[in-house]
């Protein structure tokens, strides 16, 4: 028998007692916090399932060096060291990840999530109850004990068989080389998107996903691609934060709840100048009609400067400050209530609809945060002859695929639209050219988009719910190609579009204060007389209050009102630039007695950071 065929059993082997060892240890985890979880009798074998691919993804990840080491290096090491080595590197590569998920059996009833690389700095600083922990979860540290035990043995007799003598070098480079392949494509997994410890997300909610991952997964992602690791901020005592900044939202309403079905259009890449008729705008014909019939917010501000930023504001009213959109970060699993969940509990239907690849950019992990059940991609639509050979389905073909869907969608209903032929490189039908004054390229895909959403209306204009809905337009961010004024990086290019159209009140309403995409849900919510608490870190435009917009743009804390834009440092706690927008953006001093700002900025980090730390946007324990 060749080496690599020696070898491949014997990895083979050893990946299976490891998938033994992590079920073992999920069975744990699931029965020591099964009070946690809503988890039906029917969901049991569909976690396992799900968890067996998570587990030896992670196996394959944190065992790559071991692999590499037995195809390329062990071969040339002394006989007499071989099998002691292997097993060593095998022993020290995976005792550490067995403690973490041990660890994590019990810290969970503590932090409700998997450990990330945070844990590896509590962990300094706990040195000194390690005595009364390891004797108030003995029982652990026994489990612990003869998990590592059992490990030692069986890894030892299946090292022991491996027979490491090579014939043929350049065959056994080759094959190597295509076995490793091998191995990397089941760790990344056949989806569209690469297994990481967000997956989970496409199949179940976000209280379950603890259930799902493993703690092992989860570390190694946040070691490897998250950047963000919040501080605890302590800048208002935990009873008087409220008072300053209150995360818990609730409008009073004199009518009973509104139960319009709610359309909403994220225009992808769209800027307010765009569509502002007193600017050198691209030809918006349907648009402009339009916006002369509805609610329109002119000084909308984008607070996130990406699409997955940005969807994260719009969709769940939370402001996109991690390095990484919050759907994919270490804190994924934060509980709340998203727009979806909040109105599939008044009888919605909720559903998204994007023309891409399903999952593209991770939204449908985000749906499953905020609520949405159902998500439309380009394979439901199931026609790549309409592909734009970029990112997906030109809109107007994708359009008329949702005028159908929504034609058989139970009312009422909440829709979300993403729109993608405005994206770079703008990709639009070549005989939709013909029809386009527009000769750069961007303005002609913000032209063909308006065309697309003309003939939209058109189709649905006669349906039996086009009247009893209200439809919400807002950009995901901006994309100003060609502007490079430093007035128009603070105001312009940040300025989205933002308006409403109820076919029921056509009435013209121009709001001119700031309001941001944060505003997005709660102004929803406020449109249908809403009347219970939620969670929104925005307001509704139609509602009195101190108004602002809110980013984080090179690690400062932007905030813009009615006065200005100031950047907050949180690092250095100080106030490092404020430009007065109003005085065509002339840098001055601060008046040293206007605090509201800085001081909202402090309270919008502190309820974020420990919201997100404490795994919940539910209010603070005061005590």
């Amino acid at each position: 028998m060749s080496y690599n065929n020696n070898l491949l059993k014997t990895l083979i082997k050893l990946i299976l007692i490891l998938l033994l060892i992590y079920t073992i240890l999920r069975i744990g985890f699931i029965f020591t916090n099964i009070e946690f979880f809503d988890l039906l009798n029917n969901a049991w074998i569909k976690v396992l399932v799900h968890g067996f691919i998570i587990d030896l993804a992670s196996i394959i990840y944190t065992n790559l060096i071991f692999i590499l080491f037995c195809f390329f290096i062990l071969p040339a090491l002394p006989d007499k060291f071989k099998k002691s080595s292997l097993l060593m590197l095998f022993l020290g590569t995976n005792i550490p990840f067995v403690a973490i998920n041990c660890i994590d059996i019990i810290y969970f009833r503590f932090n409700h999530r998997r450990s990330t690389i945070d844990l590896l700095y509590t962990l300094p600083s706990s040195t000194h109850s390690f005595r009364n922990l390891f004797l108030q979860y003995w029982i652990l540290l026994l489990f612990f004990c003869i998990i590592t035990v059992v490990l030692y043995f069986l890894s030892k007799k299946t090292l022991s068989r491996l027979k490491v003598t090579i014939h043929h070098q350049k065959q056994h480079y080759a094959s190597s080389f295509l076995l490793i392949l091998t191995f990397i494509a089941l760790a990344r997994g056949f989806n569209n998107r690469p297994i990481s410890p967000a997956t989970p997300l496409l199949y179940f909610a976000p209280s379950l996903q603890p259930l799902v991952n493993n703690s092992t997964l989860n570390i190694v992602f946040s070691i490897i691609k998250s950047k963000t690791q919040l501080q605890k901020k302590d800048y208002f005592p935990k009873a008087g934060i409220d008072s300053v900044f209150p995360l818990v939202k609730q409008y009073e309403h004199l009518k009973d709840f509104n139960n319009k079905n709610v359309i909403l259009f994220i225009l992808e890449s769209f800027s307010e100048q765009q569509l502002n008729p007193l600017t050198a705008s691209p030809a918006t014909p349907f648009f402009d009609s339009l916006r002369r019939n509805s609610t329109i917010a002119t000084n909308c501000f984008q607070n996130g400067n990406e699409s997955a930023k940005g969807i994260v504001s719009i969709l769940g009213s939370i402001p996109p400050f991690l390095d990484e959109p919050l759907f994919v970060s270490n804190y994924n699993t934060v509980q709340f209530d998203g727009i979806g969940t909040l109105l599939q509990k008044e009888g919605y239907s909720t559903n998204f609809f994007l023309g891409a690849e399903y999952d593209h950019f991770n939204f449908a992990k985000l749906c499953r945060m905020v609520g949405i059940r159902r998500y439309y991609s380009k394979q439901d639509f199931n026609d790549n002859t309409k592909d734009d050979n970029n990112w997906g389905i030109y809109d107007e073909y994708f359009f008329d695929f949702f005028a159908r869907i929504t034609d058989t969608i139970h009312q009422p209903f909440f829709n979300v639209l993403y729109n993608i032929s405005s994206h770079p490189p703008f990709s639009i039908p070549r005989d939709r050219y013909k029809q386009l004054s527009n000769i750069n390229p961007q303005g002609a895909a913000i032209s063909y988009v308006d065309a697309c959403f003309k003939d939209l209306f058109k189709k649905v204009q006669s349906k039996k719910w086009f009247n009893n809905s209200i439809f919400v337009f807002v950009s995901d961010h901006t994309l100003l190609l060609a502007d490079n004024n430093s007035r128009d990086k603070s105001y312009n290019q940040l300025n989205i579009p933002f308006f409403i159209y109820d076919p029921s009140d056509t009435t013209h309403n121009e709001i001119t204060y700031i309001t941001q995409q944060l505003d997005v849900v709660p102004t929803i919510l406020d449109k249908l007389n809403y009347s219970k608490p939620f969670i929104s870190f925005g307001n509704s435009i139609f509602k009195d209050g101190y108004k602002f917009s809110i980013c984080k743009t090179n690690e400062i804390y932007q905030l813009i009102d009615s006065s200005g834009v100031t950047g907050f440092n949180d690092q250095s706690d100080e106030v490092v630039y404020f430009h007065k927008r109003w005085n065509n953006n002339q840098i001055i001093h601060r008046d040293a007695s206007k605090k509201e700002p800085v001081e909202l900025i402090k309270a919008i980090l502190q309820q974020y950071n420990n919201s997100l730390i404490r795994n919940s946007f539910q209010q603070e324990p005061t005590n």
